[in-house]
């Protein structure tokens, strides 16, 4: 009787937990500011397919989390459309594959691995939250409020909860690593697509001379650093689950996907995303051959990874010395690290000083707010609020260094558009810039613009423009894609602050362009970007873990990497090869680490932290049986 109580108990707690997440999702669906209804029928439809196959996450979300991010177009920062798919995974599998209680019970380095994490985590958002370092008289800047500490650690938050899902999946006798992997060379896929998108939309394809670095779908790169190159870097070694199953169908996979990948690398442009690739495709080759000879030789599939590296190998070779701008860039090698000397200096001296900032941090999120609170002159991050204004809502831009803050739009070329707003300000150095452009992420071309200063202080007053679209590019790429435009308001007087309100763009029928021009639902729809990347980090992400989260959080956060790759280290000794794979991503996640903060992107946080786990699940014994490239190739077919 009591057994039955404790079943009935754990089922209510399930639909319990399965009825918030969907609640949450169909709430931010139904808020969602483009196209609401398609997301809520694309998350339905993943929501059925989950339902059927329990185990089509592990394919899916590797492929969602960094191939879909509209932030751009919606403007939020918070709340992410692969934090949805990930709670419709959690709501569907809590009723359909619920994890048991061994599954979630840890123990062993797994279990201490994984609770030093949490300790850390949480302890540092909790300093984040209720930090005593100053914030802006007002702001909805994400970066500069204490929300900023939940934006933090979600990626984090989602590996965590995704984990026991995991575990349920080895026991039921799928090979998770290898399902996951599919779901990374999914991903490259699209990533890579993406970027050839950009590339023939703006520079050009073969255009490898011009300053253009792509950013392809990762919107976290709107204050510079170097995301998308980090995260090729990371998910090449998984190139190699096309040779579990050696048939054509892999082999043609691997190749298309080799070469997309090979040149979406190539585009970045960056420096440290290329030695990273290097060391990634050579440990998981390595690891390969290892694993290869401890488990069943197979010519083919052992040697066919050389394949892949010497694409990488190649393709790197010929960037970095056949293209003028990269070769530029390796030049500048030496006042370059310079730079970055000085930025993590800079940043360090503005840490609290004792023993407990030491040991826990200044807290999770803070450090941009550091910057503006405690750094000299107008080198610091920028800020603006809603505020409520003569019973209208206004933006309120109040400028350290200058920022962007935009909108993308539906223009068409060899057009008139008329531009208007209303502004005021209290600061007789206040100016009101408005852009048209042509513009993916970061770089702007063909722009028509007007610039204002506002001549009564302190009242209102009303501006317009006409800007002409005479010289944006008439390509139309496949019949339909053709290049992104941004309407963007920039001030580049600093310091100074202007109020704008009623921000309107309509063409020569009066048809409104501009969406949430009067700010009455914030900030949908607006998104801003900043060219001083350095006021808002250092570029190096274990002095940043070490500024917000102290001691605790370096140690936590080495423990959970070596146990991982403790993990594939493992797996290679039993001649599982996915162990390779493993242990060369996470060798390049360490690498690019040295040079950029990439845990301040949540999805790249949420997709390392899901390869980690995956690794934690080779130290589990459970694995064992599994563990024969046999059953590596079988395995993958098991979705249910």
């Amino acid at each position: 009787m009591s057994l039955m109580k404790v079943e009935s108990s754990s089922a209510m707690l399930r639909t319990v937990i399965a009825g918030l997440c969907f609640i949450i999702v169909g709430y931010a669906a139904a808020l969602y500011p483009v196209t609401p209804m398609f997301l809520a029928a694309v998350l339905i439809a993943y929501g059925v397919v989950l339902w059927r196959w329990p185990s089509a996450w592990l394919i899916v979300l590797p492929a969602v989390i960094p191939a879909f991010d509209l932030t751009p177009w919606t403007g939020w920062l918070l709340v992410g459309e692969y934090q949805l798919f990930s709670l419709m995974t959690v709501g569907v599998l809590m009723l359909r594959a619920p994890p048991s209680a061994n599954d979630v019970r840890l123990s062993g380095l797994s279990g201490a691995a994984i609770a030093l994490a949490v300790t850390a985590y949480f302890s540092a958002l909790a300093i984040g939250l209720f930090s005593p370092l100053p914030l802006p008289t007002a702001s909805d800047l994400i970066y500069l409020e204490p929300i900023n500490a939940l934006r933090l650690v979600s990626g984090f938050a989602i590996g965590l909860l995704l984990f026991p899902f995991m575990r349920e999946r080895q026991r039921s006798g799928c090979h998770v690593v290898s399902l996951l992997g599919a779901g990374m060379v999914l991903g490259l896929l699209l990533v890579a697509t993406g970027v050839i998108v950009e590339r023939m939309l703006f520079p050009g394809l073969l255009n490898v001379q011009e300053d253009y670095r792509v950013a392809g779908s990762f919107s976290s790169m709107h204050l510079g650093g170097g995301h998308i190159g980090a995260y090729l870097a990371f998910a090449l070694p998984f190139l190699f689950v096309c040779l579990l199953r050696p048939r054509l169908a892999g082999y043609a996979t691997l190749l298309l996907v080799t070469i997309l990948s090979a040149y979406a690398l190539i585009v970045t442009f960056a420096r440290a995303a290329y030695a990273a690739a290097l060391v990634s495709s050579g440990l998981a080759l390595l690891g390969w051959l290892i694993a290869s000879m401890r488990g069943r030789w197979q010519l083919r599939t052992s040697l066919m990874p050389l394949f892949v590296v010497a694409i990488v190998v190649g393709a790197l070779g010929a960037a970095g010395l056949g293209t003028g701008y990269m070769s530029e860039r390796f030049a500048s090698v030496s006042p370059d690290f310079a730079t970055r000397e000085n930025n993590w200096e800079g940043g360090m001296v503005l840490r609290n000083d004792g023993i407990l900032t030491d040991l826990f941090g200044t807290g999770l999120g803070t450090y941009p707010r550091a910057v503006v609170s405690r750094k000299k002159g107008t080198d610091v991050p920028g800020n603006f609020v809603i505020a409520r204004e003569g019973g209208a809502d206004a933006l309120v831009m109040a400028v350290g260094a200058p920022y962007y803050f935009g909108q993308k739009v539906h223009v068409v070329p060899a057009s008139l558009y008329h531009v208007s707003l209303d502004a005021w300000s209290s600061d007789p150095r206040a100016t009101i810039g408005i852009l048209l452009c042509e513009k993916w992420l970061l770089y702007s071309e063909a722009c028509s613009g007007a610039h204002f200063k506002p001549k009564r202080q302190g009242d209102w007053e009303h501006l317009s423009a006409t800007l002409s679209t005479a010289n944006f590019s008439r390509a139309v790429l496949f019949g339909v894609l053709h290049r992104t435009v941004e309407l963007a308001l920039f001030d580049d007087r600093s310091p100074s602050n202007i109020h704008l309100r009623n921000v309107s763009l309509t063409d020569q029928a009066g048809t409104q362009l501009v969406t949430n021009g009067d700010f009455s639902r914030g900030l949908d729809r607006w998104f801003f970007t900043d060219d001083n990347h350095l006021v808002w980090r250092m570029k190096n992400q274990y002095l940043m873990i070490l500024f917000e989260e102290g001691l605790l959080g370096i140690v936590a956060f080495l423990t959970l990497h070596v146990a991982a790759m403790l993990g594939g280290l493992r797996a290679i000794w039993r001649g599982d090869r996915m162990g390779a794979i493993i242990v060369g991503a996470l060798a390049a996640f360490l690498f690019s680490s040295l040079f950029d903060y990439l845990l301040e992107a949540p999805r790249i946080a949420a997709l390392y932290y899901l390869v980690c786990f995956a690794g934690l699940t080779m130290l589990d014994d459970r694995h064992d049986s599994r563990a024969t490239p046999a059953a590596e190739t079988q395995s993958t077919n098991r979705w249910r």
